[in-house]
């Protein structure tokens, strides 16, 4: 997954996602090139959450 993949997904996609790296990640051995993939994802999706967030926030409280 790179960025513009993650910005494309909806809400309930990422969290969807977040789950599924989370459950797949459980059953991967640590340090694993397919586990540090999966991590790398993970930071992907939060980073767009936490990004949409920012957006949301300014909507609601800065043009007040």
């Amino acid at each position: 997954m790179n960025r513009e993949q993650a910005k494309k997904l909806t809400d309930q996609e990422l969290s969807y996602a977040l789950q599924d790296i989370d459950n797949t990640a459980r059953l991967q051995d640590y340090g694993t090139p397919y586990y540090d993939k999966l991590l790398s994802d993970y930071h992907l999706i939060i980073e767009e959450m936490g990004h949409r967030c920012t957006i949301e926030y300014q909507r609601r409280y800065q043009n007040k």
